[in-house]
């Protein structure tokens, strides 16, 4: 009966820790899809690295013509430039003010909304 007692509780930790991480993902009861949205300047940086739009379409800062963007598996920013190479990053962490990703090197870089917000961290 212990065992069983302890199984449930486990259980219960598992099922609220995943509700609280997928809280933190979607902040402010808005989608990634919709936190995504807009422009980003990476950390330190006042240079505009990337605009995400709400349409699909996507400028990012050196490359030629549009991209697409979307979001998978609900934690993964998926990029396709205008040739139609494609480049996967794992999401950290997304709120109404930052967007933080994965590196293919496992290094997390964090971008921010606004150029003053990216030169204070």
């Amino acid at each position: 009966m212990e065992k069983m007692k302890r199984r449930d509780f486990l259980r219960i930790t598992a099922m609220m820790t995943a509700m609280v991480m997928m809280g933190g993902l979607t902040g402010c009861g808005k989608s990634t899809e919709e936190l995504m949205v807009g422009d980003w300047y990476l950390e330190g940086d006042d240079r505009l690295q990337f605009t995400i739009y709400d349409d699909g379409t996507c400028q990012i800062r050196g490359d030629y013509g549009q991209g697409k963007w979307s979001v998978v598996n609900k934690d993964t920013l998926k990029l396709v430039d205008f040739y139609g190479q494609v480049t996967t990053y794992p999401i950290s962490s997304i709120d109404k003010d930052s967007l933080t990703i994965e590196l293919p090197s496992k290094e997390e870089i964090t971008y921010y909304h606004t150029a003053e917000e990216a030169l204070e961290h």
